[in-house]
């Protein structure tokens, strides 16, 4: 009894698998006809996997904008640096290293923030990713092959986005 538990689900989990890989690709040659500019000659060569997509800390907006934050005031710490170099009086040249010492002091927190964010950061479940290898002919008639990645939403019920590899 529990061999046949054990292969029905196995066989239920490879129709599943199937038949996502099969929607993703549905979708895929779907989307062609909007990608490529003479659809009459494109051939489909090969589709890779179906593969889980990820969130990463890399490109979530919280790290992101602490990283733009940091290096905005590294920028303004070199110019302000700059700055001191060309001072024309020991005064000036104070003052405007009070201002270096603080966005010194800002790009370090900022970094620091950063890197706590990074470490603190889970992962979740975003979509699916499969790729897609093509020909298709350029405007000199010539025969080029491509690869696309390809995004898709949880559901895999849309496709959100592609990028060439």
């Amino acid at each position: 009894m529990k061999n046949l538990m054990y292969f029905v689900m196995a066989a239920f989990l490879v129709t599943a698998c199937g038949s996502n890989e099969h929607s993703a690709q549905k979708l895929i040659k779907e989307q062609m006809k909007n990608i490529v500019s003479n659809y009459t000659n494109y051939k489909s060569i090969s589709f890779g996997g179906l593969d889980s997509l990820y969130t990463t800390y890399q490109k979530d907006s919280t790290y992101v904008q602490l990283m733009r934050k940091a290096d905005t005031y590294t920028a303004l710490e070199n110019q302000q640096t700059q700055n001191a170099i060309m001072a024309k009086t020991v005064k000036a040249t104070k003052a405007i290293k009070t201002l270096v010492d603080a966005y010194a002091d800002s790009a370090k927190m900022a970094t620091t923030q950063a890197n706590q964010y990074a470490q603190g950061f889970r992962k979740s479940f975003a979509g699916w990713q499969m790729s897609h290898t093509f020909s298709v002919q350029d405007a000199q008639g010539a025969e080029q092959i491509l690869t696309y990645k390809f995004y898709f939403d949880k559901p895999l019920n849309n496709l959100v986005g592609w990028e060439k590899e």
